[in-house]
């Protein structure tokens, strides 16, 4: 035991002492000591004074003494080990007193009693020292008590040593004998004594022994806490979305040629974005082909390595035509969100809250609280870059929620958020961004790069061999055409460059002469010359439509076996072999295929475009999208249906098991027709003659289950096995989105429409390709309500509800069709079924043509309170596109919408709010009803909700404050216009402290009788006081003078400017915007001539004045009684402020201190 070892000297020390006068036989008996050999001299003593002597059985006496020595180097065995001498001055010294005492009879019984008195007491010492070994102090209170027997056993062998001497000597032995018989009972109160000590710290070691086992079980429980919490944070972001933009952004930057966008982060509006420490946004916008995404990436990197991590985060995302997921409001938000949470920038609750979404609620965040969780989030770090690049490839629906977030984080002016976003110039784009500074990509500016560009890319392709010239003077000629013609077009530059490598070197000056002007020239010249070649013609309109509407991108391999077959194919067939460069060139430069990956792209987004839009073109290559998804999900049924994957297999659905119901529990009788197979009618008759209750029911059901699958993901396939896989490439693809491809099927009287029947009802294939699972009733799609164990005749009739649910969830309404002319399977039983949520699954899921096909074939089969869910559900929800389905037939079910109109408000949805509205609902009582709903709209879009509110004539303006009271105006209705009523003061003052910016101009235009002269300086005035930086911007960019001086009887005794107001109540960011508008900083009040810097001081805001002095405050400024800023902190006693200012460099000024006039006037300000 490691703490023995540092009394090895005391031991060796106390062994050398007692064995420096033994005899060599003694000294033999010594290190042969053992714990058998003491029992064994004490039962000889005991034997050879037998019978002379009334001594009793002296070894038993001795057991407790022995069997703690013995205990206690046990827990030296270690030691010992290393050092066998260790226990020598223990056992060695007993065994020689007690040889020794043998000679002396009947001193030996009281020898033995002391002993064993020592004994009584060393028991509880192993104990202690088992508990708490690893206490130093405590070994070393145990170490002492035996040591001390050493000390007596030394002493007692001295006393028998000198008897043994003479017979003369034994009458000293009596004398001595005397003495050290009396220090026995010294010994044992030494002993007493050591054992306090040795208990003392015993209960010492125990109290830290405790404090250890809290402090260990905290630390355990902290650890359990961060790993539950690591381990949610990892589901979490499993969750969101899987787009990798990181790979994506590593791909650019290996296509980015050398030294691109190096003139842009020199570029004037870039650095002012960059460097300025406010909220910005910065468009760069240019035609397409001209590098944008280049640019943005050259940015994102810049951005990487000159960010301080500590102060400044950079979030990055590409919107990829090629990427379908990518273009989805949605997976921008979660991606961004994705990597805030990676970059440890999250707030806690906010985190807490997207978790409980994901793991207590088993859904992934809505749009909408990802939404308000950016925003949280960047309230709680000092900044932040955000880049989006192609904001114009995404869908018109995205690119609204997109921008809307842009806009939403600009106004957070706690943080110096920074947005750059690459686009085109897109007509949605330039309304919503167009007040935010812009970098137009011209041709001048981007004349640096395509030139490097273009002399770089054509001397490698000559040097690769790529291009073949036969002369250097040639190179020259291409260089200098190119970059004539370029028009600042990389894209175009690359497609000529495409086509003069394959042009013969004789022919190169021919196509240079004739080279397309623009994209779309080109496109329609490289299908023209596709055209020439029935082979190419055939396998790129396929490939085209293909790579249109894929999913995910498709590998090489993939594409290869998709184009290979066709529409009346019953077998699959193994792809013709041609290589992966000539099958790319067989597309004329339209198409790409990444080099890593192997995954295959068209070139540009602009490539898909012209393809959908373009009429110039044969009609072979020119189709919509719809097209392009009819012809894969053709395709898709056709490849599922080959006779390669037929199987005997069957699937079978789980037996049904009993009801875990006790057969007299309340009910339990209801389950005997399942388990006899009869049905439930026919058992009734028997049960009613039987003297049963026809009432009985069956176990109650938890209707509240149905809730958590309105928004449940719907099921993922399990991956194909690697052997089909490794054979049919294509297969994994199809079975993971032929059913998503399949909507835009045509119902048509065909041989692949009655393939797609028979793959959704009937077929068996031996791997699961239907991602609602089997067909039955029950299941993870079906229905939640009914009981599985039960034997429900409609139930029973309803095998495909499974089906009919996850159609109505993604909005397939060819699956739906199946059933519209079956007799057996009629889509009306299962929406007459008592269970059936059909109609809100697809009204909950936004699948507006689900919605209207229902409507219009099945009306009859929907009833009053589902439909009402519906209509309620979308308002809350913000789902415009069923809403507006929705509305045309609330009046067959004779529905006011008036009671949905709340339901949009109240979650801040107002283009829903507007539908109704325009549809006829009004907010026909009274204003105070609502004013929980428009509090809680706060959530939403506040803002909007109101100003449509105002404008549509359903809110009295002059009612407003009553409906969001957010703010004390204060003295605002001691100012208002006699004329004028102080509540329309009150609502103006609301809109603009608050920055609603939409609700202040409603309410302007509203026709207001107002001086607005009066009004103007005064609203500036109370934002400022009260900090609200959004409305003082927005009140200076419409003209508001920012050095106006407020009305006399704004203040009591003097008159100031807004910064005075701003600096006296220290509103730090209030102050920074006034500088940035021009207020005059060292502008000195009417009356009293303060500056903003004396009332900053003054008033105890040390950050307001640091600002100040940013912006060129005089820090020795003296007002006419010549007090400077640090006069009055002093006099205020404001210690935090004084001390700023003395570090700054603040001095006294010359005025008179203590002024009673000064401190009469302090209230004041």
């Amino acid at each position: 035991m490691g703490t023995v070892l540092p009394h090895q000297d005391a031991w060796t020390r106390a062994r050398d002492r007692y064995t420096e006068d033994l005899t060599e036989e003694e000294k033999g008996m010594f290190n042969e000591a053992s714990v058998e050999k003491v029992f064994y001299d004490a039962s000889a003593a005991e034997k050879k004074h037998a019978a002379s002597s009334k001594t009793r059985h002296l070894s038993s006496k001795l057991d407790p003494f022995v069997t703690a020595i013995e205990q206690y180097g046990e827990a030296i065995d270690v030691y010992s080990n290393a050092y066998p001498l260790a226990l020598s001055p223990l056992w060695g010294s007993v065994r020689i007193v007690l040889h020794l005492a043998r000679a002396f009879g009947k001193y030996f019984e009281k020898l033995v009693d002391m002993f064993s008195s020592i004994g009584d007491i060393l028991p509880r010492f192993r104990i202690y020292e088992r508990l708490f070994s690893n206490h130093e102090l405590l070994i070393q209170a145990l170490s002492k008590v035996y040591v001390e027997i050493i000390s007596f056993c030394t002493e007692a062998k001295r006393v028998f040593r000198d008897g043994q001497s003479s017979t003369s000597s034994r009458i000293a032995f009596k004398l001595a004998w005397k003495p050290f018989e009396r220090q026995f009972g010294e010994q044992i109160e030494r002993f007493r004594q050591h054992r306090k000590n040795v208990e003392k710290e015993a209960g010492l070691a125990h109290m830290i022994e405790a404090a250890d086992s809290r402090a260990v079980v905290l630390h355990n429980q902290m650890q359990l806490e961060a790993d539950r919490q690591v381990n949610e944070r990892l589901r979490l972001l499993e969750a969101l979305s899987t787009v990798d933009y990181a790979a994506k952004h590593q791909k650019i930057q290996r296509a980015r040629y050398d030294g691109t966008g190096g003139w842009l982060l020199e570029n004037e509006a870039f650095r002012t974005w960059k460097e300025d420490n406010k909220p910005a946004c910065l468009r760069c916008s240019g035609i397409p082909g001209c590098g944008k995404t280049f640019l943005a990436s050259r940015v994102i990197d810049e951005l990487l390595v000159v960010s301080d991590p500590t102060k400044l985060h950079v979030v990055y995302y590409y919107c990829d035509y090629a990427d379908s997921r990518t273009l989805q409001a949605k997976h921008l938000f979660e991606a961004i969100m994705k990597q805030l949470i990676m970059q440890s920038l999250v707030p806690t609750e906010v985190e807490r809250q997207l978790r409980q979404s994901v793991i207590d609620e088993a859904r992934v965040p809505g749009e909408a609280l990802l939404q308000r969780s950016i925003l949280s989030a960047i309230e709680s770090f000092p900044g932040l870059y955000v880049i989006i690049d192609g904001l114009d490839e995404c869908e018109k629906e995205a690119r609204r929620d997109a921008i809307a977030l842009i806009e939403a984080i600009l106004v957070h002016n706690k943080a110096a958020i920074k947005t750059f976003v690459s686009c085109r110039d897109d007509e949605h784009i330039l309304r919503s961004l167009d007040i935010y500074p812009c970098i137009h990509l011209s041709e001048t500016m981007m004349a640096t790069d395509i030139n490097a560009f273009i002399t770089g890319t054509v001397r490698s392709r000559v040097k690769s061999g790529e291009l073949r010239i036969d002369s250097p003077a040639l190179e020259g000629e291409i260089v200098a055409e190119l970059v004539t013609k370029a028009h600042g077009m990389f894209l175009w530059v690359y497609l000529q460059l495409e086509e003069l490598c394959e042009a013969p070197s004789e022919l190169i000056g021919e196509v240079l002469r004739d080279l397309p002007e623009g994209l779309a020239e080109t496109y329609r010249r490289i299908l023209l010359k596709l055209q020439k070649s029935a082979w190419k013609t055939k396998i790129a309109a396929k490939a085209f439509k293909w790579i249109a509407c894929a999913q995910r991108p498709l590998q090489i391999d993939e594409l290869k076996e998709a184009i290979e077959h066709e529409n009346s194919d019953t077998s699959w067939r193994n792809a013709a072999s041609i290589g992966d460069e000539q099958l790319i060139r067989s597309f004329g430069a339209l198409v790409c295929m990444d080099i890593e990956d192997r995954t295959i792209r068209f070139v540009h987004h602009t490539v898909l475009q012209f393809l959908f839009s373009s009429e110039e073109i044969s009609p072979t290559f020119h189709f919509s999208q719809a097209q392009a998804h009819r012809f894969v999900g053709e395709m898709c049924v056709v490849y599922l249906s080959f006779s390669d994957f037929e199987t005997s297999l069957t699937r079978r659905p789980p037996e049904r098991k009993f009801q875990d119901t006790a057969i007299f529990q309340e009910g339990a009788m209801s389950t005997i027709p399942n388990v006899l197979g009869v049905g439930r009618s026919l058992f009734s008759i028997v049960y009613r003659f039987m003297g049963g209750k026809q009432a009985t029911t069956g176990p109650t059901i938890n209707h509240d289950r149905l809730l958590n699958t309105l928004h449940k993901p719907v099921k993922s396939i399990e991956p194909v096995s690697s052997i089909l896989a490794r054979k049919y490439r294509l297969l994994d693809y199809v079975v993971t989105y032929w059913d998503y491809h399949t909507k835009w099927l045509e119902e048509e009287n065909t041989a692949t429409w009655r393939s797609f029947r028979d793959l959704a009802l009937n077929k068996s294939l031996p791997f699961e390709f239907r991602s609602w699972g089997l067909n039955e009733h029950h299941g993870s799609n079906g229905c939640t309500v009914c009981d599985p164990g039960s034997s429900d005749d409609a139930s029973q009739e309803l095998p495909f509800t499974t089906l009919i649910h996850y159609a109505a969830q993604i909005g397939h309404v060819p699956l739906l069709r199946l059933f519209r002319d079956e007799a057996r399977l009629g889509l009306g039983g299962y929406l007459g079924h008592e269970h059936s949520r059909l109609m809100v699954f697809a009204c909950f899921n936004d699948q507006a043509d689900v919605v209207k096909y229902l409507l219009h074939g099945y009306a009859q089969y929907i009833d009053n309170p589902i439909f009402c869910e519906a209509l309620y559900g979308a308002a809350s929800w913000g789902l415009e596109n069923t809403l507006c389905t929705l509305i045309p037939y609330a009046s067959k079910w004779r529905i006011n919408l008036s009671t949905a109109l709340p339901n949009a408000i109240h979650q801040g949805n107002v283009s829903c709010a507007e539908r109704l509205i325009t549809a006829g609902a009004r907010l026909d009582v009274s204003i105070s009803e609502h004013q929980a709903a428009l509090n809680a709209a706060m959530k939403g879009d506040l803002d909007s909700t109101i100003a449509m509110l105002i404008q549509r004539d359903q809110v009295n303006v002059i009612d407003l404050h009553d409906m969001v009271d957010v703010c004390n105006i204060g003295h605002v209705c001691d100012v208002a216009p006699k004329e004028h009523s102080e509540q329309v003061l009150r609502g103006l003052m609301l809109a603009a402290s608050r920055g609603l910016t939409l609700t202040f101009n409603a309410m302007i235009h509203s026709g207001l009788p107002i001086d607005m002269g009066h009004f103007r300086k005064t609203v500036l005035y109370n934002a400022a006081e009260s900090g609200y930086s959004r409305a003082i911007r927005h009140l200076l960019e419409h003209g508001y003078d920012v050095n106006a001086y407020t009305p006399s009887e704004f203040t009591n005794l003097d008159r100031l400017t807004a910064l005075h107001l701003a600096a006296m109540s220290g509103h730090t960011g209030a102050v920074q915007i006034l500088c940035e508008y021009g207020a005059t900083v060292d502008a000195e009040s009417e009356v009293y001539a303060y500056t903003s810097l004396h009332l900053a001081a003054r008033n105890g805001h040390p950050d307001t004045v640091r600002k100040l002095l940013e912006y060129g405050a005089d820090l020795y400024r003296e007002d006419p009684d010549g007090w400077t800023p640090l006069d009055h902190a002093i006099e205020f006693n404001k210690k935090n402020t004084e001390i700023c200012l003395r570090e700054l460099g603040a001095k006294k000024g010359r005025g008179r201190r203590g002024s009673i006039a000064r401190i009469l006037l302090s209230g004041s300000y």
